[in-house]
């Protein structure tokens, strides 16, 4: 991506979305109320974010450290992340299932005998300790 198409270097906002591809038609009426609410929206395509902060991998990582740059260099920080598009806890399809993997999931172990679940807050965490 060109310098100016990297998330790091986007116009600064008050909030993100991120999705797969193209915007689907159904998201554009809450980006255009949003707008009307004064929210400053900048839409982030995953393969941008896993581009530069993942070098190129799928990585649920590649999200809390662009969110945690964002928090740190841009004027206003962002206030709000809206990720778009579908995860699955099984991204090689070990199960079979074929489920999409737009939104890689930050996994998370919730019990001993359920195991692990999607944890969709620690994306957003901006330093290791959870803060």
């Amino acid at each position: 991506a060109a310098p100016a198409d990297r998330p790091r270097d986007t116009p600064r906002g008050r909030g993100g979305v991120r999705g797969a591809g193209s915007v689907p038609a159904a998201l554009h009426p809450l980006l255009t109320h949003r707008r009307a609410q004064g929210f400053r929206v900048e839409l982030i395509d995953v393969a941008q974010i896993d581009d530069v902060w993942s070098f190129g991998q799928v990585d649920p990582a590649a999200i809390r450290r662009c969110m945690q740059h964002a928090a740190a260099t841009w004027p206003r920080a962002p206030e709000a992340l809206i990720l778009v598009g579908d995860g699955t806890s099984d991204p090689h399809n070990y199960v079979g299932r074929n489920n999409a993997n737009h939104i890689p999931s930050y996994l998370a172990l919730v019990d001993p005998w359920l195991g692990e679940t999607a944890c969709e807050p620690c994306v957003g965490l901006r330093a290791a300790g959870g803060s």
